[in-house]
C-alpha cells in the first residue's frame, strides 16, 4: 500500500515528496512505472516537462509492496499549441456514445493550452475532442484526443538492428 506523503513545489518548479518514516527501504513510482528502489531517504524530488502546475503522480511504497495506485489516479495532461484567433478551447470527453462538456482551457502564456482530466480507470480508453471558441463565441473544427491507459503494462520487447544502408530500424512487439 502507498505511503502518504506530502508534496510541495519548489522554486525551480521541481516538486519534493515527503513521507514518514516507515519500513525502508522505499520505492518510487510514476504512472505505475518504477523510478527507485532501494532509497532510504524519506524525501524524493522530481522535475520533468508537463508537470510544471500539476505534480506528478508519483507514489511512494515500502520496498516489496505492491503498486496500488492509492494516492494518484491515473489522469492524462493534454496540451497542445492554440490557433491565434482562439481565445480558449472547449473540452468534451467521450461516454456511451456521447461527448458529454468536461471542462475549458485557456492559454498558459506560452502559447500552449493543458487539461488534466479527471481520474481514470484501469485498462480504459478515453477519447477526448478540444474545439477552439473566438472572442465571439465561435467553434472550430475539433481536434480529437485518444488514450488507452493500462495499469502497469508489461514492457515491450524492442529490437535494434541495422540494416546495409546504416539506416536504424526499432521493432517492437
Amino acid at each position: 500500500m502507498a505511503i502518504q506523503s506530502t508534496v510541495i513545489q519548489n522554486a525551480d518548479g521541481s516538486w519534493t515528496f515527503t513521507w514518514a518514516a516507515g519500513t525502508s527501504p522505499y520505492q518510487v513510482w510514476l504512472d505505475g512505472v518504477l523510478l527507485l528502489s532501494n532509497i532510504t531517504d524519506l524525501t524524493y524530488t522530481y522535475a520533468l516537462a508537463g508537470y510544471e502546475s500539476t505534480p506528478p503522480p508519483i507514489e511512494i511504497l515500502n520496498d516489496g509492496d505492491a503498486i496500488e495506485n492509492s494516492l494518484y489516479s491515473p489522469i492524462l495532461l493534454l496540451q497542445w499549441r492554440g490557433l491565434v484567433n482562439a481565445k480558449a478551447y472547449s473540452i468534451e470527453r467521450y461516454v456511451s456514445g456521447v461527448w458529454v462538456p468536461s471542462g475549458t482551457a485557456s492559454e498558459n502564456g506560452s502559447g500552449y493550452y493543458q487539461f488534466q482530466t479527471p481520474a481514470l480507470t484501469e485498462a480504459s480508453e478515453a477519447q477526448w475532442r478540444v474545439t477552439a471558441v473566438d472572442q465571439y463565441g465561435n467553434t472550430g473544427t475539433p481536434l480529437t484526443f485518444t488514450k488507452v491507459i493500462v495499469r502497469n503494462p508489461a514492457p515491450p520487447a524492442v529490437d535494434i538492428s541495422y540494416s546495409s544502408t546504416g539506416d536504424v530500424v526499432v521493432t517492437g512487439a
